[in-house]
């Protein structure tokens, strides 16, 4: 899998046949910007990360841009988690996440 954060990078990593690509920081161009890019290359796959968050406004706008998967970190795990061991709190985090992406997969 290849990293990429500038358009240019997209192209070389295609031309040398690296798929998925990780698009990382999402938060400078945002799900309309991968959205532009699958419209005309759907075989293009693209993982957006280090912006993406568990929340129904921010999914539903990656989900509209016809991705096949999405990665998140710190906005799952946080410190607080990490720093307190807190599991029982990350399974009720991932949890929500995991019925949220399918509320929005079943268009509720």
């Amino acid at each position: 899998m290849a990293r990429f954060s500038k358009l240019h990078l997209l192209q070389v990593a295609q031309n040398q046949g690296m798929f998925p690509l990780f698009y990382h920081p999402v938060s400078l161009y945002g799900p309309g910007f991968v959205k532009a890019i699958i419209g005309p290359q759907p075989r293009i796959q693209i993982i957006p990360m280090g912006g993406v968050s568990p929340d129904r406004v921010n999914f539903s706008a990656w989900f509209e841009a016809k991705l096949s998967c999405m990665g998140m970190g710190s906005k799952l795990i946080t410190k607080k988690i990490v720093k307190n061991r807190d599991f029982s709190l990350l399974e009720k985090n991932t949890q929500r996440t995991l019925n949220l992406i399918q509320e929005i997969r079943n268009g509720r």
